[in-house]
């Protein structure tokens, strides 16, 4: 008899991060289920191509008393009715929801993914109430996964979770890297040289690139103040920005002015990364927090040194001096030094991608990422006393 593995996620769009491990563990022995807030086309196909069912739970990412009580009915309802040994929540509000639920259900093994830490960007009563949510969403759950060694440390720390609940995943990351797709090929770096003729930049001039959600959170201001300073030493620099807009009334004034400055190329969301970090000479990305850092080795995969700060999830993805830089928090005018040392040095950019790609390829690969969560999971199962079909 299969076990019964349960995904509850916060987001539909958080499937991404289960690509290919879901067919994996069911390979393994696992019968999968995803519980999403709604059928999107990517959780459709990934339920389809890798095997899995789903079912829907309604769930607003921010709080809402209200549709959170009924959200919580819903899982306890599903958990129920699917009985799974395992429950493994994936993000905030499926950690306190789900978690509360599945220890409600007495589900025998409770797992919280902790894929970054939202509060660390909140203040005041905000903050308060996430730091609550975790604390009870950690106390549900048997055990915590982090994406990042600073990320179990931060967790530690804040006092969201004891230390000897709290593990990290194999050396980190939530999925691992497709190196097969994130690699240099004459196909990607062929797509690089075409997305740089379709932005009108020679391929002589240095491209800077930000990936991620346009927010404060991925350091948009910072990205508008330190992009003037590096054209004032090199002014023939591009600036490409990729990813979906998340803002505020006031976050939009400060997007519209980064894009009327000179040499910056908005491009909006765009799903074959793998062709623009080869259009890259750098990736820039001065957010104030991550989990790990995925798309700085999905770059590094191709040869892409990143610059940023030291800020958690950063400093695992990035080896600050080896595989790229990393300055303090909030420190404009070393960040543009770092990016330009880069632009004036295209040896140790070289030598630095190099690096990168190394170090993302030894440590990072899917399928190593993938044995430790069968691990894990067939670990658990042994704590728990419950037969299991889990193949090693």
């Amino acid at each position: 008899m299969a076990t019964k593995l349960l995904y509850i996620l916060t987001a539909p769009q958080m499937c991404g991060f289960l690509r290919g491990q879901v067919a994996f563990l069911s390979k393994a022995g696992f019968h999968i289920t995803l519980c999403v807030p709604e059928k999107t086309d990517s959780v459709l196909s990934l339920s389809v191509e890798e095997g899995a069912d789903v079912v829907l739970c309604p769930m607003q990412r921010n709080i809402r008393l209200g549709c959170d009580f009924v959200s919580y009915l819903r899982l306890t309802k599903i958990i129920r009715d699917i009985r799974p040994d395992i429950t493994v929540t994936i993000g905030p509000k499926a950690g306190l929801l789900g978690g509360l639920a599945a220890a409600t259900c007495q589900v025998p093994c409770r797992i919280q993914t902790k894929w970054g830490i939202r509060l660390e960007t909140t203040k005041g009563l905000l903050r308060q109430l996430l730091i609550l949510a975790d604390k009870i969403a950690a106390t549900c759950a048997d055990l915590v996964l982090c994406d990042s060694h600073s990320g179990r440390t931060r967790v530690v720390e804040l006092g969201l979770a004891p230390l000897n609940k709290v593990r990290v995943v194999g050396n980190g990351s939530a999925n691992g890297i497709d190196t097969e797709r994130f690699k240099v090929s004459s196909n990607n770096l062929d797509a690089g040289k075409a997305l740089r003729e379709k932005l009108g930049v020679r391929q002589t001039d240095p491209l800077v690139g930000f990936v991620g959600r346009i927010s404060q959170d991925k350091g948009l201001s910072e990205l508008k103040d330190v992009w003037p300073i590096i054209l004032s030493e090199c002014p023939i620099a591009k600036l490409a920005i990729v990813g979906d807009l998340e803002l505020s009334a006031k976050d939009k004034i400060t997007y519209s002015e980064l894009i009327s400055l000179p040499g910056v190329k908005p491009l909006g969301h765009i799903a074959k990364l793998e062709q623009v970090f080869s259009a890259f000479d750098i990736l820039l990305l001065p957010s104030h927090r991550e989990g790990f850092g995925v798309v700085v080795i999905e770059a590094a995969c191709l040869e892409i040194p990143t610059v940023g700060f030291q800020v958690t999830g950063m400093v695992d993805s990035v080896l600050s001096g080896v595989t790229g830089k990393l300055v303090k928090l909030g420190d404009v005018e070393a960040l543009g030094k770092a990016v330009i040392s880069y632009l004036r040095d295209p040896e140790l950019r070289k030598i630095h991608g190099q690096r990168a790609r190394e170090r993302a390829y030894t440590l990072y690969k899917q399928e190593f990422v993938w044995h430790e969560y069968l691990k894990i999971y067939k670990g658990l199962a042994a704590e728990a006393g419950f037969h299991t079909s889990i193949k090693q």
